[in-house]
């Protein structure tokens, strides 16, 4: 198969575009409201590693774990969480298609 493009996005909790996280993880699983641009959804194939409902667990755990050391102006340094509007998700979209060649 060739591609036709290869993209990478990151994405955060929250978003003033509406494209967070949970929009991601509900479009990639075929949630109707997230996927309306798909003609005729598919469920999707997991080619390695987890399927998609363990690794939104995955990632919402870690990312509310996560904290950032902070240091206040009296030298005394604090873990603070994360803001949500930090990027905690790396996205790979590849479109090709059926019978292509690499040459």
């Amino acid at each position: 198969m060739a591609f036709q493009f290869a993209r990478i996005e990151i994405f955060a909790r929250s978003d003033k575009a509406g494209r967070t996280t949970d929009f991601i993880f509900n479009e990639v699983t075929r949630v109707p409201s997230a996927s309306v641009h798909v003609q005729s959804p598919k469920p999707p194939e997991v080619v390695y590693g987890l399927d998609i409902d363990a690794l939104r667990t995955l990632h919402d755990e870690r990312a509310a774990a996560a904290k950032t050391p902070r240091t206040d102006k009296n030298g005394k340094t604090t873990l603070k969480a994360i803001r949500k509007d930090q990027n905690t998700l790396a996205a790979v979209n590849r479109a090709g298609f059926a019978g292509g060649s690499n040459s």
